[in-house]
């Protein structure tokens, strides 16, 4: 009898050992696809809405496409970064009310997106972003701000440790997709494996400008608890809302009213100051 368990203990032992490798082996070769789902398209369409298609030049020789809004003068122009499974279309909306709200708008079209050259890559994306803030810092000389969704966040923040922001407004945002990605899979060795980790955590702390994180507490993409870790590495002061009942869109939580009243309200304050 005791042969018999050891047997079927061995045998247990090396089904999860194979089927970890398997599942190991499946993520790691798969993990662009599913980090980078980038929807199919041919990009914007030209719309009478405000929003003019543009193309920008990456330091590394790639051409995204943006939608874009010039400011009236001096006023603050918003760079937006979408997540992962969406798109320019997906956000133009977005765009559009926040320049009917009085201030420049950039979306960005991420490398390998539909509309931009390139394959997506973590360090493509952040890439993406330093060009569309040196767009705008071309065309204006007015303060820029950030206001990032999911996969945008990580892009986001690293810009605005890079560049001189306003204000920052993270909607839904992680720790790190690491973590994400540890919470969802906690048996496989994953830190050695993912290429594209995105470690916010890591580098938030750096961003000067205020910081305000809004995240829903029936998020199941990116579980409320990563933003809340996230918080813990962000400068004293970081503003938090947890939106009861919101899902991981937010969209119908004033994910585009917030921004602009605190946008608004961090001018005023650099102004008087």
């Amino acid at each position: 009898m005791f042969r018999l368990i050891k047997k079927i203990v061995t045998y247990l032992l090396v089904l999860a050992a194979a089927i970890a490798l398997v599942a190991t082996g499946y993520l790691y070769f798969n993990q662009d696809r599913m980090i980078f789902p980038a929807p199919a398209g041919d990009g914007p369409a030209i719309l009478n809405d405000g929003l003019e298609i543009v193309s920008i030049k990456t330091s590394d020789g790639e051409t995204i496409t943006g939608l874009y809004h010039p400011p009236e003068a001096e006023e603050t122009t918003v760079l937006v970064f979408h997540g992962n499974g969406g798109s320019l279309s997906s956000i133009r909306s977005n765009g559009v009310a926040l320049a009917k709200a009085g201030f420049g708008v950039l979306l960005v079209e991420y490398r390998g997106y539909p509309g931009s050259t390139g394959s997506p890559t973590e360090a493509g994306l952040l890439l993406d972003g330093l060009a569309g803030y040196d767009f705008v810092t071309e065309r204006s000389a007015g303060p820029i701000a950030i206001y990032a969704r999911s996969l945008g966040t990580g892009v986001g923040i690293y810009v605005a440790t890079q560049r001189s922001v306003l204000a920052v407004f993270l909607v839904a945002p992680f720790d790190s997709v690491l973590a994400v990605a540890q919470s969802r899979y906690p048996f496989l060795p994953l830190r050695p494996l993912l290429r594209h980790p995105f470690e916010s955590d890591r580098r938030i702390g750096a961003v000067e400008a205020p910081i305000f994180i809004t995240h829903g507490d029936q998020d199941r993409i990116i579980p409320l608890a990563h933003g809340q870790r996230l918080l813990k590495f962000a400068a004293e002061g970081t503003r938090f809302e947890i939106v009861k009942g919101g899902d991981h869109g937010l969209r119908s939580h004033g994910t585009v009213e917030k921004p602009a009243e605190f946008f608004k309200s961090i001018a005023e304050q650099t102004a008087q100051n």
